[in-house]
């Protein structure tokens, strides 16, 4: 059992992909599944500029135009989507502060990031529950989303922006 645990591993190192991130994924949706608050999941889709928020399984609620949800950090976040910077704004009122992703939890306590693609989103899962998130780790994701997206995808234009994030 050891022998073929060190061997994936060695795999693993010469393919530049560590244990940790064996399995990653990315896709894109026309939705999030996400912790709110609450810890209730929900269902996040985009109605113009604005959110539609509803419990998971149930028809989509009203437009609105903010959403709480569930940090990496595990505090609440408000979340708004600032039209003129084409960002998101996360925090209340003038303390927001603009980012191009969301970093978010996922029903099953997984880490992901998500950031907006037209009328959906391009979601990556960052870490399982209870890994905690480094600047190495966010190069890595990085990386790998480089090698394996297309230039000028939404893949992509993540891979630029957790680079940044993690300051490479």
């Amino acid at each position: 059992m050891r022998i073929l645990s060190c061997g994936a591993s060695l795999v693993l190192a010469a393919l530049g992909v560590s244990p940790s991130f064996a399995n990653p994924q990315a896709f894109e949706d026309n939705k999030l599944h996400l912790k709110a608050c609450d810890g209730n999941h929900v269902t996040v889709r985009w109605l113009g500029d604005d959110f539609k928020v509803a419990l998971f399984g149930k028809a989509t609620g009203a437009a609105q135009d903010s959403l709480k949800l569930l940090g990496w950090d595990g505090n609440c976040q408000n979340v708004t989507w600032d039209k003129a910077e084409a960002s998101f704004a996360i925090g209340d009122g003038s303390a927001a502060k603009p980012s191009s992703f969301l970093k978010y939890v996922a029903e099953d306590d997984s880490k992901w990031i998500g950031a907006r693609n037209g009328d959906g989103f391009f979601v990556t899962r960052v870490g399982k529950q209870g890994e905690g998130i480094s600047n190495a780790r966010l190069a890595e994701i990085a990386d790998w989303l480089k090698r394996t997206s297309p230039e000028f995808t939404p893949g992509a234009a993540l891979a630029k922006e957790l680079s940044v994030a993690a300051g490479d």
